[in-house]
């Protein structure tokens, strides 16, 4: 067959939700297709690597990107690709998209008879205007954010999708009512080699006095989900504790807004920019994921689970994790009454059962290992590139 090109949107060797992601559907892609597939990648990190299979789309000026913008266009792919498929189109059959930001490119590749999948990461229209940041361009262009969602639903082969609440949610604001065999959730998995590496073993105690909280500190939806946490729910932790605990809060680039908030508590310990996010928080008893907003999968939840730790989060957040919510130790809040509640159980979970993180880390691989989560993908991708 000719050759898959992928596009991804950040670096793949990224450590966060988005960089994770991408290495997962890349690392699958290489183990079935070992020659066959080349990466273009939109953003760029210090940690990336040139690779013979590896395209780097150039950056532009701050002056083009406006003029960019006035011209309709929200990302600079658009401007390279073209040059890039008359040189090279003609070695592909297939293009898998990393985000439905990249489908106003989608006709370009049907003209060389390149076949087009999107993974949808999130309800991206929502995601753009919950995370008004400069990446996002503050949320000020729904427009052409939802101009290129709509095109990768009425273009694509394929969509693909996080969660199945992302999956329904974007079918039902698009009106979509045809062809929905091509709309498949194919969940979230973890790369093919973790290279965060952690101590605790499975017989090792949960510390229920110890929580954590772990993020994109520098992200609208996190930091105040987080500033959240400390207006209507800090009181009822240290109520539960008596005050004896810690709450460790750990994640990339947090505001000063943040940093002095964290600093008037003594019961949190503020972790910024942690090399290894594992060993950061491998020693808490309990995971709390607090963001209430947005869509997609919070891949964070991931690592609490794979540490084998209880969680506790926003009903938000709890999308794309349906499978755990019968178990005593996946708690779901909403309010200040649900959060005491999950605490309560959560504790005395830890106290009656010495075999609870084993039997997380059990249910954390059952699907979210890449065995499993490379065999639902890849099944797709061979459908799709039949």
């Amino acid at each position: 067959m000719k050759k898959i090109l992928l596009l991804t949107s950040e670096s793949i060797n990224l450590k966060s939700g988005g960089g994770l992601a991408n290495k997962a559907f890349f690392d699958s892609l290489m183990l079935r297709y070992p020659d066959s597939v080349d990466v273009v990648q939109i953003a760029h990190s210090p940690t990336d690597v040139d690779h013979d299979n590896f395209y780097f789309v150039p950056e532009i000026s701050k002056a083009g990107q406006v003029l960019w913008l006035l011209r309709g266009r929200y990302h600079r792919l658009y401007q390279w690709m073209p040059s890039f498929l008359a040189k090279h189109g003609k070695e592909y059959s297939y293009c898998i998209m990393n985000a439905s930001t990249y489908a106003d490119t989608i006709d370009m590749m049907s003209d060389y008879g390149i076949k087009t999948a999107v993974i949808h990461h999130n309800y991206e229209v929502r995601y753009q205007m919950d995370n008004r940041l400069p990446s996002t361009l503050f949320g000020f262009t729904p427009y052409m954010v939802e101009r290129n969602e709509r095109l990768a639903l009425n273009k694509a082969e394929l969509n693909m999708y996080l969660t199945e609440y992302d999956k329904e949610t974007i079918i039902s604001k698009y009106n979509i009512s045809s062809n929905l065999d091509k709309h498949v959730v194919v969940g979230m998995y973890e790369p093919r080699v973790v290279t965060d590496s952690f101590d605790n073993s499975d017989d090792l105690a949960l510390n229920d006095k110890v929580l954590a909280i772990c993020g994109s500190l520098s992200g609208l939806q996190t930091e105040q989900s987080v500033f959240d946490v400390f207006e209507n729910y800090y009181n009822i932790i240290a109520e539960q504790y008596s005050g004896d605990f810690k709450l460790i809060i750990a994640g990339r680039n947090p505001s000063e807004k943040l940093v002095a908030k964290c600093n008037m508590h003594e019961n949190v310990v503020l972790k910024a920019n942690p090399e290894n996010m594992f060993k950061t928080i491998d020693k808490a008893g309990i995971f709390i994921c607090p963001v209430n907003c947005g869509s997609g999968l919070k891949l964070r939840i991931m690592d609490g689970l794979k540490l084998g730790m209880p969680i506790l989060t926003h009903e938000v957040s709890a999308r794309g994790y349906e499978q755990y919510r019968k178990f005593k130790w996946f708690q779901v809040y909403n309010d200040k009454q649900s959060f005491a509640a999950g605490l309560r159980n959560i504790v005395s979970l830890i106290e009656l059962n010495g075999n609870l993180r084993n039997e997380i880390k059990t249910e954390y691989n059952n699907y979210f290992s890449f065995e499993n989560g490379n065999r639902r993908f890849i099944k797709c991708i061979e459908s799709f590139c039949k």
